[in-house]
């Protein structure tokens, strides 16, 4: 099993070491080779998918902002929509996040070979790249790209890296990296092997820094930062989550909690004809989200007095 780059960011977990035993994405970063933004990256990606997309050992987390840039993605590319409709594919999992009991979701990894279940799992975006002369037939060209690399979250963007710490917006700073796999991407290709367009070989003139900045998308940071200290302690403190043994004042029960709540994070807006609106809406749409959870709470309120429950008032506005 490989270990991918992990982002400990989404979990919202100040005691990490604590979590490492049952955790295994903060497992993951613990135990990742510590590096810093001043030393060498001697890394250039090639285009294999084998270590970053293949036989992941732990989960990719996937925050609402993030969810809706993958959607439009998929929406606005009609190969890769009728590839995942063709394979019946369900590209995410939600279940509840173990620190806050918000709904949580993870990349779903598919099968690689469905009538061979020993031959591992891939993420469900990985493509394979074929190749050849006009005159035969199309051949693989060992590689798989990403079917959504332009929407793709943060951390599959700073993969070899992983990172963990509290994230202060798009401050590189604010983090402590690890390189949490190696990859071929480490040495250079060989004569004759396919490699991605602009490819060059890998170099130690390259920082961790300098990698960081070319392949960090700002305002995704910037979306997912406020989702993730703007949104997610609106709903803890109208105690609009379920019950966890981080935080067992939830009012919600877990299905409540997928059912309501997950319904409502992950429900983006319809992606916008122009992809340069994409950040404006999102954030728009992550306003209306971090002010709607007193709303919900006096519509739960309403819901129990009808319903002759007992209304729980701590939850929100008496």
């Amino acid at each position: 099993m490989t270990q991918p780059n992990v982002d400990a960011s989404a979990l919202g977990i100040p005691e990490l070491t604590q979590r490492a035993a049952r955790d295994p994405i903060v497992r993951a970063l613990l135990n990742g080779e510590s590096t810093s933004l001043d030393a060498p990256l001697n890394f250039q990606c090639r285009g294999c998918g084998q270590h970053c997309c293949v036989n992941l050992s732990t989960p990719i987390l996937i925050t609402p902002p993030e969810a809706a840039r993958i959607l439009w993605a998929i929406e606005r590319n009609p190969e890769l929509k009728a590839f995942l409709e063709q394979k019946g594919i369900r590209w995410g999992a939600m279940s509840i996040g173990g620190s806050t009991g918000l709904p949580l979701l993870t990349i779903n990894y598919v099968p690689i070979n469905t009538k061979n279940p020993d031959a591992g799992h891939q993420c469900p975006f990985l493509m394979p790249v074929f190749g050849g002369s006009p005159d035969e037939e199309p051949r693989w060209l060992g590689m798989a790209w990403c079917g959504i690399r332009a929407a793709r979250p943060t951390t599959c963007r700073i993969f070899p890296l992983g990172r963990m710490g509290s994230g202060d917006g798009n401050a590189l700073e604010s983090w402590r990296y690890v390189i949490a796999s190696h990859c071929p991407g480490f040495e250079p290709a060989k004569p004759g092997d396919a490699v991605p367009p602009g490819y060059t070989p890998p170099h130690d003139s390259q920082t961790v820094r300098a990698f960081l900045e070319g392949q960090i998308d700002t305002q995704q940071e910037e979306e997912k930062h406020f989702y993730l200290t703007q949104v997610i302690p609106a709903f803890m403190n109208a105690k609009l989550y379920a019950p966890t043994e981080d935080n067992e004042n939830g009012t919600l029960t877990e299905r409540d909690a997928v059912m309501i709540i997950g319904a409502l994070l992950y429900s983006p807006p319809s992606a916008p004809r122009d992809p340069a609106s994409d950040h404006v809406l999102i954030m728009e749409w992550l306003n209306r989200m971090r002010d709607m959870p007193l709303t919900i709470v006096d519509v739960l309120q309403k819901a129990r007095r009808m319903s002759g429950e007992q209304p729980q008032a701590d939850g929100g506005r008496p």
